[in-house]
């Protein structure tokens, strides 16, 4: 899921978790949307800092109340 905030320039990425509505009856895309979250919990955490100004990266990270990352915010503007 995809949500844009333009009077801040932000959009929040939500990643889907394996129990999904899209993934329901699909054993093995619930199996890759888990596999998916348990790397985003380390790569996101050290994607690279101070790149150009053009690049579209992670502004912040948005995790649930267990502290795991469940999406990213993104500079849209």
């Amino acid at each position: 899921m995809i949500n844009r905030d333009a009077r801040k320039g932000q959009v929040l990425k939500l990643f889907k978790s394996p129990n999904d509505a899209d993934y329901q009856g699909l054993l093995q895309e619930q199996q890759a949307a888990q596999q998916r979250l348990k790397i985003h919990q380390h790569t996101l955490r050290t994607f690279p800092k101070n790149l150009p100004q053009r690049a579209f990266a992670p502004t912040d990270l948005a995790t649930d109340k267990y502290g795991n990352n469940i999406g990213l915010c993104i500079s849209a503007g």
